[in-house]
């Protein structure tokens, strides 16, 4: 699906923002 294609691209980015809004809570 395009959706996962997209998220898998979107990944790192995602991921990184992620990291540095909940994972420093974590």
């Amino acid at each position: 699906m395009l959706v996962m294609e997209g998220w898998a691209q979107a990944r790192p980015l995602h991921e990184l923002l992620y990291e540095n809004q909940w994972g420093v809570s974590q």
